[in-house]
């Protein structure tokens, strides 16, 4: 597998979105990395293929915090694909998430996203969401359904992935 830098973003200031756009159809997969910084409580982040907001996002999420380990189905999620249901940040420590979405440019299937998240404080998740559209995705944005902000010092990295 070969990783191309398609983007990357360090915010130094607050932002209430982040979004990546004009996405080369050129790659097989994309892959996303974000490390969120200076987060205060409340909000899970979203992220929108095509900045999508509607009822469109389905998938199933399993969890564990050191105590309790379980799972959930996510039945016609709205607002965008989530990326940490039960994963936050604590403000002080950072939060980790990585997407991996196959076929992403095609135009006959729905597409999947695969997520992992790991909070300090807060405990680990696997996701597999599913984005029910058949469009190529040539956009992604990471907001909060709260209104929550992106704080300083939070990163973004897409990568385009050949086999």
């Amino acid at each position: 597998m070969s990783f191309t830098a398609l983007g990357n973003i360090t915010l130094t200031s607050a932002q209430t979105t982040i979004t990546l756009s004009s996405i080369s159809q050129a790659y097989r997969d994309l892959y996303l990395v974000v490390t969120i910084a200076g987060l205060g409580s409340g909000g899970s982040p979203l992220l929108r293929a095509n900045n999508d907001a509607g009822l469109n996002y389905t998938g199933t999420v399993l969890r564990a915090n050191g105590t309790v380990a379980n799972g959930v189905n996510l039945t016609t999620y709205n607002y965008g694909a989530t990326l940490g249901i039960y994963v936050a940040n604590s403000g002080s420590n950072d939060t980790f998430f990585d997407v991996w979405m196959p076929d992403y440019a095609t135009t006959d299937k729905h597409k999947n996203m695969m997520i992992r998240a790991n909070g300090a404080s807060s405990g680990v998740e696997m996701q597999i969401t599913k984005w029910n559209n058949t469009s190529a995705v040539t956009s992604l944005v990471l907001t909060f359904g709260s209104g929550q902000t992106w704080g300083i010092g939070t990163t973004v990295a897409l990568y385009g992935v050949t086999a």
